[in-house]
């Protein structure tokens, strides 16, 4: 370790062991989203005259190739309540890419419901690693496989914009339950709240349910922003939950969320919920798995680079996510001095003590899937943003990481070394059976080399 005391770094690590079912998390929260453009549109009002509207989008989770798409006129009624009334048009199907080009003729101007349902020609494409659990076997990531007729996503449109376009997922599907069980129901303020606050849940910037999630099973060639692939990720956590015990398919994830939505507001587990609830904390822990595990999948630097902040961003999400009482993650707090190891299954915030500087992280007990072998552990982090003097740093700064890992937690004699700064993840392999421990270091391009982190554990 450099004996520069105030060059050297503060860690600000996220640990994660996929498979142990034990994840450490650092405390902070996402990017809140405003949500839609305040110039939109907030109620379906009749124009003069007839015209002819063309709706382009998509269905993504992952892509959705042959789904069926219709446009339902909102209509108010004499109490006040906006909800779906007629038809707008007729039905076409998204083409293989999930894409979709939907034509109406409309005295509208505002907002429209846009719905996508299953026939048995409508296939999704499996975008969770290493495959997606369905109907008891395995459909390998990119490869497609069919949906039940039950399989619906919903989103909603404001057809005041000259080009109108309309991307539908889980997360659009809960922006519309939450303007549902509203009073007013799908009014144009209504879900333009709504799309608001789903972005608020899941740490988006505003107005990201409007981007074009792309396809996680093709990001070598994507142009695409860090938010859009962050939508895509978090999507695809819905799908990943499938893959967990307790739940049978993606349809039954689907109803279960939106069901919830429609009954308390949220997706946080209360006294009225079912086991097999739908939470943020899940999805966050899922989307950061993923995000993780995707970056192998693509040579794209960029598209690594966003599935690395995607991967940070979830895993600080998922110890703030709400609680039943619908507050962030409350904890009490242990400190462990020198290389001693804490690690804890039940959301405890740890403080380490190190050489005089401490860092400081949140466990949870969860089950991650079988997307890692028995043998191995995935190991997630989270680059310091300053050095021990508080002085910022920036991930240019950065050269890489150094994971400590051995059998006795006051000994960590095996080491791996990562060079490469935006890899915020690792997985070690072929460990032997037994209790194992592992910690991570930041290096900076000077070759100073931080405090360890906390130590985190796996039994194999």
């Amino acid at each position: 370790m450099s004996n520069i005391a105030k060059k050297l770094l503060k860690p600000a690590f996220v640990g994660m062991l996929a498979a142990s079912g034990l994840l450490l998390s650092g405390c902070g929260t996402g990017n809140g989203g405003s949500g839609m453009d305040s110039a939109s549109s907030i109620s379906s009002t009749a124009s003069a005259t007839t015209r002819s509207v063309t709706i382009s989008g998509g269905a993504v989770k992952g892509v959705v190739q042959n789904g069926i798409v219709t446009a339902w006129e909102i209509s108010e009624d004499s109490h006040g309540h906006w909800a779906t009334s007629q038809q707008m048009g007729k039905a076409v199907r998204t083409n293989s890419r999930g894409q979709f080009q939907l034509p109406v003729l409309t005295k509208l101007n505002g907002w429209v419901v846009i719905e996508l349902k299953a026939d048995d020609r409508t296939t999704m494409v499996c975008d969770v690693t290493p495959s997606c659990d369905v109907n008891g076997g395995q459909v390998p990531f990119g490869q497609a496989f069919p949906l039940s007729s039950s399989f619906e996503l919903s989103a909603a449109v404001d057809l005041s914009s000259t080009s109108p376009q309309v991307y539908l997922t889980p997360l659009s599907q809960l922006a519309v339950s939450l303007a549902q069980r509203s009073p007013e129901g799908l009014s144009g303020s209504n879900l333009q709240t709504a799309y608001s606050q789903v972005e608020n849940w899941f740490g988006l910037n505003a107005g990201t349910l409007q981007l074009a999630p792309p396809d996680l099973t093709h990001l070598n060639s994507a142009t695409t922003s860090t938010d859009a692939i962050q939508l895509a990720v978090t999507n695809a956590a819905f799908l990943a939950l499938v893959n967990q015990s307790g739940w049978s398919s993606i349809e039954q994830v689907l109803q279960t969320a939106s069901n919830q939505i429609l009954q308390n507001g949220d997706l946080t587990t209360t006294s009225g919920s079912t086991s097999n609830a739908v939470t943020i904390s899940q999805l966050e822990m899922e989307t950061a798995v993923l995000a993780a595990s995707l970056q192998s999948t693509t040579t794209d630097t960029l598209a690594q680079q966003s599935l690395a902040v995607t991967q940070s961003r979830a895993s600080q999400l998922y110890v703030s996510a709400p609680t039943s009482s619908g507050s962030s993650t409350s904890s009490s707090s242990t400190t462990s001095s020198g290389t001693g190891s804490s690690s804890s299954t039940s959301s405890t915030t740890t403080t380490i003590t190190n050489t005089g500087s401490s860092s400081s992280s949140s466990s949870s007990s969860s089950s991650t899937g079988s997307s890692v072998a028995a043998d191995s552990a995935l190991l997630q982090w989270q680059a310091p943003s300053t050095r021990e003097d508080g002085t910022s740093l920036s991930m240019a700064e950065l050269k890489g990481y150094e994971i400590d890992y051995g059998q006795d937690p006051s000994n960590l004699n095996q080491t791996m070394t990562i060079n490469d700064a935006y890899t915020m993840s690792a997985t070690i392999a072929n460990l032997s059976s037994g209790q194992w421990y592992f910690a991570v270091k930041a290096i900076d391009t000077n070759g100073n080399i931080s405090p360890m982190s906390s130590v985190v554990t796996k039994t194999i």
